[in-house]
This record gives structure tokens, C-alpha cells and sequence, in this order.
């Protein structure tokens, strides 16, 4: 009986030993498998996530209007500072001067005030109210006084005329930055907020083919009438940019808060 037992006991031991080394085994080629599937699992994900991001009309017509709106200002970015030196070539030195402080403290200013006019209509909101909506309409406005405010300044008879409007210009416009990255984190919910990032900078990158085209549409006309060629060519491209990404996020405004936006609030 005694040996039976130790026996018994023995075996019971060993099964203890040896079931979780194949457990193990088992975990570890189940492991190995979803490693193995790994990458296209994420791919399909990136995917889903960039879908669900672009899944509502407000997002698509906010995206639009980022990329208008990019359009825009990498246009004034790339080409004013050669339309200036053609127009006032006597100007040169304070041209640099001028556009460094109208860049710091102009649009320092406006992208400070945006941001702050968006908390307070977010803080000031009543219950229920679209607030995302609301921030929506402040680079609405700053575009659609962006697009006279950049003509004047760029067919001013005077340097220091054409600078003021710049200042101007750019006081109006800078504003839009931050309430359109706010209202759109907020659009697209916090799930694909990285995503959803990493779309509103891929946007941005692609704006850049706006001036390369202005470059190559100023390269097939240059003429001995080559500055107002390029006046020609940057106040349509520039107003028209930022009459159209007004529509647009003035359109995303208006459309409704997705529901799944809702319930991660």
C-alpha cells in the first residue's frame, strides 16, 4: 500500500512538472503566431483608425478648410519676401526686420488670442450646446479678414504702408491655429486623437505643393514685368485660399458632433 501510494504520489508530481512545460509550449507557438500576424493587424488598424477619423462630415470639411488654410499661409511664407524685395528693392535690410517682428509678435499674439477666445466660449457654453461648433466660427472670421487685409498689403504704394497691412494681416489670421486643433481633437475623439494629429500634419506637408505650383505657374509667365506677374499670381492664390477654407470650416461648423465623439467627452 505504502508503495502504491508513494507511487501514485509520484506520478501526480510529474504531471504537476510536466502539463505547464507544454502549456508553455503551447502559449509560446500561439505567441509566435500572433507575432507572426502582428504587422498586418496593425496595418489594418492604422487603416481603421484613419477611417474613423475622416468617418464624420465635420472632420472631412475641417480637413478641407486645414488645407486651404495652410495653403495660404505657406504661400505668404514662400513668396512674399521676393515680391517685396522686386517692389522695394531700397528695402531689403528692413524687409528681414520688419517680417521677423511681424511674424514674432503678430502672430504670437493672434495664435494666443485664438486659443483663449476658444476656452472662453468653451467655458461660457451652456449645457448641451456645440461648442466645437462654436470655435469653428473664430478662424472663419480671422480667414475671411486674412484674404482684403493680405491684398492691400501687397498692393501698397508704400513700404511702411505694406508692411502695416501685413501686421494687420497677420494679427487677423494667426488666430485659426488653435480653436481648428482643439475642435478637431474633439471632433475625432480621444481614441484616434494620435491619428488624427498625425493627419492634420500630413496635411500641412501637402499644402506645400500650393507655393510649388505659384513657382511653377511664376516661372512659365516671368516676364520684364516680373513683380506684378507674381502679385498677380500670390493675391489670387492667398485670397482665394482663405475664402474658400472659411466655407469650409464654416460648412464643419454646422454639421453635427458625431455620437461616439459624444461618449468619449
Amino acid at each position: 500500500t505504502i508503495i502504491i501510494s508513494v507511487m501514485a504520489f509520484t506520478a501526480a508530481s510529474l504531471g504537476l512538472l510536466v502539463l505547464p512545460a507544454d502549456d508553455a509550449k503551447q502559449k509560446n507557438k500561439e505567441s509566435s503566431i500572433e507575432e507572426d500576424e502582428s504587422p498586418v493587424e496593425s496595418s489594418l488598424s492604422f487603416v481603421d483608425d484613419v477611417s474613423e477619423v475622416l468617418s464624420s462630415s465635420r472632420a472631412k470639411w475641417l480637413f478641407f478648410g486645414t488645407f486651404l488654410r495652410f495653403s495660404a499661409g505657406l504661400s505668404i511664407g514662400v513668396w512674399s519676401a521676393s515680391y517685396y524685395k522686386m517692389t522695394f528693392p531700397d528695402n531689403a535690410s528692413e524687409y528681414a526686420v520688419a517680417q521677423a517682428v511681424i511674424t514674432a509678435v503678430g502672430g504670437s499674439v493672434s495664435g494666443l488670442a485664438g486659443g483663449a477666445i476658444a476656452d472662453w466660449l468653451a467655458q461660457n457654453a451652456d449645457e448641451g450646446e456645440d461648442t466645437v461648433g462654436k470655435k469653428l466660427w473664430i478662424p472663419v472670421v480671422g480667414s475671411v479678414l486674412a484674404a482684403p487685409t493680405f491684398y492691400l498689403a501687397v498692393h501698397a504704394d508704400s513700404f511702411e504702408t505694406a508692411m502695416a497691412w501685413l501686421l494687420v494681416e497677420y494679427l487677423v489670421a494667426e488666430c485659426w491655429f488653435g480653436p481648428t486643433i482643439s475642435s478637431m481633437l474633439s471632433t475625432v475623439g480621444s481614441k484616434v486623437g494620435g491619428t488624427g494629429q498625425g493627419l492634420f500634419t500630413l496635411t500641412g506637408a501637402v499644402a506645400n505643393l500650393t507655393p510649388t505650383a505659384i513657382g511653377w505657374l511664376y516661372g512659365t509667365e516671368k516676364g520684364p514685368e516680373s513683380s506684378s506677374e507674381l502679385v498677380t499670381l500670390l493675391s489670387t492664390v492667398v485670397c482665394a485660399a482663405y475664402i474658400t477654407c472659411a466655407l469650409c470650416f464654416a460648412v464643419s461648423a454646422q454639421q453635427k458632433m458625431p455620437e461616439s465623439s459624444k461618449k468619449l467627452s
